[in-house]
């Protein structure tokens, strides 16, 4: 990786043209000879399917426009392809020159490979050389870390392309280049930097004990993210503000909990809708009386096994999550289980469940507000803007129909200030005055479990809760606090989780080893902050 690391800034700064680059379109597709390709992990074998083509990029094709030295794409949300395995993502990078009076300039910029209908995420990066005229010579490209407990491998390649220079249309290079704008908005600080201001905590014990796993670990206190892993096989990421994250079931927080606490703001009660009232394909008596919060909550009374994983393992539900179609998702999720309790009682985790809550939050919103996609108008139009997160946020994984569904409880993806920005603001939303809260208190408040009541929603282990998508552990006896604590988090598939402490300290992790080891991490923090303090 570190082929990739910017220049020693005397090269750029030394730079009289701050414009060696035209706005314009770049084509890139791989170069099939001379790749390697290293295989660490396939559970599923699909390298070994040569009709998945895994080992070969897809072709990507997208506009930029320029700035100051800085390379910046217009559309950065992962983007579909004709591949049969692979889409992709490109985030801003770096605009170098080669050699003074060349006309020759090489751009850098972080890239990501996104599964078809699934999170899994790998990172990489590419080199292009372009001439100002509009050649493209040649270009590299690299891929050593991802977030993917299944699937693992180191890429290297070549890319053979085109460049066509042309100007940006006015809106949409503005656009572009307000969305860069935002994603500095909050600087990102180092590991050396955390060292420097916290010389006293052994940061050892902060990430991942597994760190060959860790794609990203970091840690917000005060008004600074510091983030302090962010490592490859190959060394460390160019830019760890660059790393493209899988959301995992920390959207069944980020998208299905917020979503329905906006709904319930703005509809009181309306988390009481009956499945059967919005989802006809619901009709068998199984979904008697079993209402919307009790989806987002995962306890329909529909299940085979309280077992925990039993069902989210389930040959069943892996037929649901393959499915690409919403016909085929809506149809598992509403018949795969039997009614074994009444609803409202036992927590029986179910990812289907989140998918069928997005489907009634679609439903809702389009009879009592408007037309349109919910996660658009809501998330993408209205409270991401508010945020200013970054244009990852713009589009979330759906199906691949007509119908283009949002999975909901999967399928985002973001940088890490992004959760810190999200984290913060439901801190937030607890301590505005009401007709300036855009989310229900009481949904909010029953799900961040502030103060030392008894947490509601407790699943089948008894210091750990699950309410409106959002989990919470007790972990008074851990941390030695003197009386009875719970920590909301945010936790995805492999190893993701977000510790929201409190509105100045939260702590995550993107790992893949399927370890979820934050408490450690917890008990290193206690002993310099008051972890133990209620909200």
């Amino acid at each position: 990786m570190s082929y990739f690391y910017p220049p020693d800034d005397n090269v750029l700064q030394n730079t009289t043209d701050n414009k060696l680059l035209l706005d314009g379109r770049l084509h890139l597709k791989a170069n099939i000879e001379n790749l390697y390709f290293n295989v660490i992990k396939d559970h599923y074998s699909v390298s070994r399917r040569e009709e998945l083509k895994v080992s070969i990029l897809p072709s990507i094709e997208f506009s930029f426009t320029v700035r100051d030295l800085k390379f910046i794409p217009i559309e950065r949300s992962v983007q579909r392809s004709s591949h049969p395995y692979w889409e992709w993502v490109v985030q801003p990078g770096d605009i170098r020159p080669v050699a003074s009076g060349s006309g020759v300039v090489q751009v850098v910029f972080p890239f990501a490979l996104q599964e078809i209908n699934a999170n899994c995420t790998h990172n990489g990066v590419i080199e292009v050389r372009l001439t100002q005229s509009g050649e493209f010579i040649d270009g590299v490209y690299q891929v050593a870390s991802e977030t993917c407990a299944y699937f693992q491998f180191d890429l290297v390649g070549g890319v053979q392309g085109e460049y066509f220079p042309k100007k940006i249309a006015n809106g949409r290079t503005e656009s572009g280049i307000q969305k860069v704008s935002d994603d500095r908005e909050i600087t990102n600080y180092t590991a050396s930097n955390f060292s420097d201001d916290y010389p006293e905590i052994d940061i050892k014990k902060l990430i991942d004990l597994n760190s060959q796993a860790v794609t990203l670990s970091g840690i917000f206190i005060g008004k600074k993210n510091y983030i302090l892993s962010c490592q490859t096989r190959a060394g460390d990421f160019p830019d760890c503000n660059d790393v493209s994250l899988p959301s995992y079931s920390t959207a069944k927080t980020i998208y299905a909990g917020i979503g329905l606490m906006i709904l319930e703001k703005q509809f009181p009660n309306i988390r009481l809708t009956k499945v059967t009232d919005v989802l006809p394909e619901c009709s068998v008596k199984n979904w008697q009386n079993v209402t919307l919060n009790d989806l987002i909550n995962m306890r329909t009374g529909n299940y085979s096994s309280k077992q925990p994983n039993a069902d989210e393992s389930s040959k069943e539900m892996v037929d649901f999550f393959l499915a690409e179609t919403h016909a085929v998702k809506v149809k598992l999720a509403c018949e795969m289980f039997t009614n074994k309790s009444a609803p409202g009682l036992n927590f029986v985790y179910h990812t289907s469940d989140t998918y069928l809550a997005g489907v009634m939050m679609q439903r809702l919103f389009n009879k009592f507000v408007e037309e349109g996609d919910f996660y658009q108008k809501v998330f993408v139009q209205g409270l991401w803007k508010k945020l200013s997160l970054s244009p990852l946020l713009n589009e979330s994984k759906r199906t691949y129909d007509q119908v283009n569904q949002t999975f909901t409880g999967w399928g985002l993806t973001y940088k890490a200030r992004d959760v810190v920005e999200i984290s913060r603001f439901l801190f937030r939303q607890l301590n505005l005055e009401k007709e300036k809260q855009l989310l229900s208190f009481s949904l909010l408040q029953s799900s961040l479990q502030p103060g030392i009541a008894p947490a509601s929603r407790k699943t089948e282990q008894d210091k750990l809760a699950y309410n409106n998508g959002v989990w919470a552990i007790e972990a008074s006896d851990f941390l030695d606090c003197k009386k009875e604590r719970w920590i909301p988090f945010m936790s995805g598939y492999g190893g993701i989780s977000v510790v929201m402490i409190s509105p100045e300290l939260i702590y995550y992790n993107f790992s893949d080893n399927g370890e979820y080891r934050w408490l450690t991490a917890l008990k290193e923090l206690s002993q310099y902050f008051s972890v133990c303090e209620v909200l």
